[in-house]
Protein backbone atom coordinates (compact mmCIF):
# COMPACT_ATOMS: atom_id res chain seq x y z
CA UNK A 1 0.00 0.00 0.00
CA UNK A 2 1.09 3.67 -0.54
CA UNK A 3 0.43 6.45 1.45
CA UNK A 4 0.23 10.23 1.39
CA UNK A 5 0.27 12.35 3.71
CA UNK A 6 -0.96 15.94 3.66
CA UNK A 7 -0.81 18.59 6.80
CA UNK A 8 -2.65 21.44 6.48
CA UNK A 9 -0.42 24.38 7.88
CA UNK A 10 -1.37 26.75 10.77
CA UNK A 11 -1.11 30.27 9.23
CA UNK A 12 2.64 31.02 8.04
CA UNK A 13 3.59 27.45 8.31
CA UNK A 14 4.57 25.63 5.02
CA UNK A 15 2.38 22.59 4.03
CA UNK A 16 4.01 19.39 4.97
CA UNK A 17 3.65 15.83 2.07
CA UNK A 18 5.08 12.60 3.03
CA UNK A 19 4.84 9.99 0.40
CA UNK A 20 5.58 6.65 1.61
CA UNK A 21 6.88 7.87 4.98
CA UNK A 22 9.81 9.29 3.63
CA UNK A 23 10.94 12.65 5.05
CA UNK A 24 8.39 15.02 4.59
CA UNK A 25 8.65 17.95 1.85
CA UNK A 26 7.58 21.09 2.74
CA UNK A 27 5.60 23.70 0.47
CA UNK A 28 4.38 27.25 0.51
CA UNK A 29 0.97 26.38 -0.57
CA UNK A 30 -2.13 24.40 -1.70
CA UNK A 31 -1.38 24.59 -5.06
CA UNK A 32 1.89 22.92 -4.85
CA UNK A 33 1.50 20.24 -2.75
CA UNK A 34 -1.22 19.51 -4.97
CA UNK A 35 1.09 19.77 -8.25
CA UNK A 36 4.13 17.66 -6.00
CA UNK A 37 1.78 14.83 -5.06
CA UNK A 38 0.40 14.27 -8.57
CA UNK A 39 3.81 14.57 -10.21
CA UNK A 40 4.91 11.54 -7.78
CA UNK A 41 2.09 9.80 -8.68
CA UNK A 42 1.92 10.05 -12.42
CA UNK A 43 6.01 9.90 -12.91
CA UNK A 44 5.80 6.52 -10.99
CA UNK A 45 2.54 5.12 -12.68
CA UNK A 46 3.48 1.64 -13.24
CA UNK A 47 4.69 0.49 -9.94
CA UNK A 48 1.64 2.49 -7.52
CA UNK A 49 -0.80 0.83 -10.45
CA UNK A 50 -0.77 -2.61 -8.24
CA UNK A 51 -1.07 -1.04 -5.31
CA UNK A 52 -3.54 0.45 -2.99
CA UNK A 53 -3.37 4.41 -2.25
CA UNK A 54 -4.19 5.79 1.22
CA UNK A 55 -4.79 9.16 1.22
CA UNK A 56 -4.63 11.06 4.78
CA UNK A 57 -4.81 14.89 4.71
CA UNK A 58 -4.50 16.42 8.04
CA UNK A 59 -6.50 19.67 9.17
CA UNK A 60 -6.22 20.14 12.89
CA UNK A 61 -5.34 18.12 15.47
CA UNK A 62 -8.19 16.47 15.88
CA UNK A 63 -9.79 16.70 12.03
CA UNK A 64 -8.69 14.05 9.34
CA UNK A 65 -9.97 13.01 5.98
CA UNK A 66 -8.72 9.67 5.01
CA UNK A 67 -9.34 6.84 2.53
CA UNK A 68 -8.49 3.86 0.06
CA UNK A 69 -8.38 3.55 -3.61
CA UNK A 70 -6.99 1.44 -5.95
CA UNK A 71 -7.27 3.59 -9.04
CA UNK A 72 -4.55 6.31 -9.11
CA UNK A 73 -6.71 8.79 -10.79
CA UNK A 74 -9.88 8.19 -8.14
CA UNK A 75 -6.49 9.40 -5.76
CA UNK A 76 -5.55 12.78 -7.43
CA UNK A 77 -9.19 13.62 -7.68
CA UNK A 78 -10.13 13.00 -4.39
CA UNK A 79 -7.18 14.42 -2.75
CA UNK A 80 -8.58 17.68 -5.20
CA UNK A 81 -11.78 16.86 -3.23
CA UNK A 82 -9.96 16.98 0.00
CA UNK A 83 -8.18 20.13 -0.72
CA UNK A 84 -10.49 22.03 -2.21
CA UNK A 85 -10.81 24.79 0.15
CA UNK A 86 -7.18 25.75 -0.50
CA UNK A 87 -6.51 25.38 -3.72
CA UNK A 88 -7.94 28.11 -6.58
CA UNK A 89 -12.09 27.15 -8.11
CA UNK A 90 -10.14 27.29 -11.67
CA UNK A 91 -7.60 25.06 -10.57
CA UNK A 92 -9.94 22.38 -8.86
CA UNK A 93 -12.38 22.60 -11.24
CA UNK A 94 -9.44 21.41 -13.89
CA UNK A 95 -8.53 18.51 -11.58
CA UNK A 96 -11.95 17.26 -11.21
CA UNK A 97 -12.69 17.36 -15.11
CA UNK A 98 -9.42 15.58 -15.92
CA UNK A 99 -9.61 12.61 -13.10
CA UNK A 100 -12.96 12.14 -13.13
CA UNK A 101 -14.85 13.66 -15.74
CA UNK A 102 -18.23 12.08 -15.56
CA UNK A 103 -19.01 13.60 -12.06
CA UNK A 104 -16.91 16.91 -12.65
CA UNK A 105 -19.68 17.40 -15.64
CA UNK A 106 -22.32 16.86 -14.12
CA UNK A 107 -21.44 19.13 -10.36
CA UNK A 108 -20.24 21.96 -12.12
CA UNK A 109 -22.46 22.73 -15.40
Amino acid sequence: MRTIRITIPKEGKKWRISINGKAPYARLTATTSYALVERKILASLASWAKEKTKISVKYSKDTTNEGMYDNLYESLYVLACFLEDYLSSSFALSKYKKYYPEFAGEKYQ
